[in-house]
Formats: structure tokens, C-alpha cells, sequence
């Protein structure tokens, strides 16, 4: 995943870069910023849509009056938003690069677990998950394996590549300036996830934190398959 790919890896670096100038948490459009780089609102609705569009968490939703749990469900979407920057983040630093590939054979591996191509496809729309959405996903699981190959090397399919990965991604969330938008909520960095703003039954607004998702969180690592990848409520199971 190095030599001939660390061009495009210092390619991407130099669009984050770029993209750092674009705007901050105080510009309307933008839902959070990742050592600068923002993550776009319009981003965070299209993440939130497609999880909400998963027919058992819909119908939660709309029992939802107090928006307690729209708010729960927005803050642990962005906190994979948050991840997935960090890890294509950290990629660059390494001089890590995927190619289509690489996202190809994910989707091979993945449809090889569910039956095939086509199971792929219905769990994908069961979840409310475009094919643009499912490659994205595709494209986290297959960077989060070339920076554990990269992390541990031969022993790149072993549980300690895994705690290899875990741990070098809690660092990066530990070092990394994330700041979000008061209106999503804030970063706890204690949690290493975004807490969303709940409406009390007193009135009050207690801070409740989103547990991170499946998307690229630390917690999930290099296991974190496609499969947890394309469900939608974060209990790792898959779609």
C-alpha cells in the first residue's frame, strides 16, 4: 500500500489542507471541523437520512416528540463522520493509499459473507443505503486495512493488528482538534465522541453522549466489517 501510492496519499493531504480554509463551526454549513478540515452539513443530513430511512429506527423517530433521539442519532452519525476523517487523516501521514481496487475487493469480501452480490445489494437498501453510500463505507473498511498492514505487517489479520489499529486511532482523536457545531452538540474528548444536546423532562438540556458507531470508530477497529458498516443504529450487527 506504500511506494507507488504515497503520491496520492500526498495528494489527499494537500486537499485537506486546502479544504481547511474552505470554513469553521462559525459557517452555517458546516457541521464540524477535523484538525481543520470541515465536515460538511449537508454531509452529516445525507449520513443522518440514510440512517433514519432504516424502517425500525424510523418508527422510533416518529414516536420521537421531545427530538431526543434525533438528536442521539445526529451526534453518533457525526462521531463516524469525525472517525472517518481521522483515519483518512492519519492515511496520508503514513504515505498510505487505496486505489478502486482496493474498495473492489471489499465489496468481493463483503458480498462473499452475505450470500453474493445481489444479498449485498438488498442488505444495503434494506438500510436505506445508496451504492454511492455503500462505496463509501467500503472505501473506510478498505483504508482502515491498508493502515494496519501498515501498522503491523505480517501479522496484519491477527487480534493484535487490530489493538494496533484500536490504539493508534485513540491517539489521533487524542490529538486531534475537533470542534462541532453547537448546534449538533460538543466533542467530548473523554468519550472520544460527539455529545448531543437532549431535552430534559424539567426543561433542562442535559449533554448525553453518542456512543461511537461502527463507521471507522476506534473502539470497532479493523474488524469493524462492511457488514456493521451498512446498518444503521450502531449495535455492530450486520445488515
Amino acid at each position: 500500500m506504500l511506494g507507488s501510492r504515497a503520491r496520492g496519499a500526498g495528494a489527499v493531504a494537500a486537499l485537506a489542507i486546502a479544504l481547511a480554509g474552505c470554513g469553521g463551526v462559525g459557517d452555517p454549513s458546516v457541521a464540524a471541523t477535523v484538525n481543520g478540515e470541515p465536515i460538511a452539513r449537508s454531509t452529516l443530513a445525507h449520513r443522518y437520512e440514510a440512517v433514519a430511512s432504516n424502517p425500525q429506527l424510523a418508527e422510533r423517530l416518529r414516536a420521537d416528540e421531545g427530538g431526543q433521539l434525533r438528536g442521539r442519532v445526529q451526534a453518533q452519525v457525526l462521531t463516524e463522520l469525525v472517525a472517518s476523517t481521522l483515519v483518512r487523516q492519519g492515511a496520508a501521514e503514513l504515505g498510505v493509499a487505496i486505489d478502486e481496487a482496493d474498495v473492489a475487493a471489499q465489496r468481493d469480501r463483503l458480498a462473499g459473507q452475505l450470500g453474493g452480490e445481489e444479498a449485498l445489494q438488498q442488505a444495503a437498501a434494506r438500510q436505506g443505503l445508496s451504492d454511492a453510500d455503500l462505496r463509501r463505507l467500503l472505501r473506510d473498511r478498505a483504508y482502515r486495512q491498508a493502515i494496519t498492514a501498515e501498522l503491523a505487517g505480517d501479522d496484519a489479520a491477527g487480534q493484535q493488528a487490530s489493538q494496533a489499529f484500536t490504539e493508534w486511532l485513540t491517539r489521533r482523536r487524542d490529538q486531534a482538534d475537533i470542534v462541532v457545531n453547537p448546534e449538533f452538540g460538543k466533542w467530548d474528548g473523554a468519550a472520544g465522541s460527539v455529545v448531543a444536546h437532549a431535552q430534559g423532562a424539567n426543561g433542562a438540556a442535559p449533554d448525553q453522549p453518542a456512543r461511537p458507531g461502527p463507521g471507522a470508530g476506534a473502539e470497532q477497529g479493523r474488524q469493524g466489517a462492511a457488514g456493521s458498516d451498512t446498518r444503521s443504529g450502531g449495535d455492530g450487527q450486520g445488515p
